[in-house]
């Protein structure tokens, strides 16, 4: 389903939603970060982990997990309202990235001028596949 892009003024109002929502989701990041290593160093490596958790350790995992990437989807949301790139964010560039590193100001910026840093290619894009894409 399309977004719907009201404004790419990158108002005060977003610019908090996306301070907060990025708060939010390192948060959550590192509580499940954390839980995922807990259940690692018990029982071994990650695959090992989910294999061998109980029930509730594997819930609480899950939980943790569904709880940042809500999170992670609200910001990447964001980014499609606000930005004059809007969908374009989509491809090419790491959700990682978008939900962990993107400047607001690279958000915001009119999609003629170039952005203040060249994310990370996702994976099978070159830099300059991921240039001409972005229009930076």
């Amino acid at each position: 389903m399309p977004h719907k892009r009201k404004s790419h003024m990158g108002g005060s109002k977003a610019k908090a939603r996306f301070d907060t929502l990025r708060a939010q989701y390192l948060a959550a990041d590192r509580a499940a970060t954390d839980e995922a290593i807990t259940q690692s160093v018990k029982y071994g490596t990650e695959r090992d982990a989910r294999s061998w958790a109980g029930r509730g350790e594997k819930s609480r995992l899950e939980k943790l997990e569904k709880k940042r990437d809500k999170i992670g989807n609200a910001i990447i949301d964001l980014i499609i309202k606000e930005s004059p790139r809007g969908e374009t964010w989509q491809s090419g560039v790491p959700t990682s990235y978008l939900r962990r590193d993107l400047p607001w100001e690279d958000v915001v910026r009119p999609s003629s001028e170039p952005l203040s840093i060249l994310p990370p290619s996702a994976y099978g894009w070159s830099p300059a596949d991921l240039k001409r894409h972005l229009g930076s």
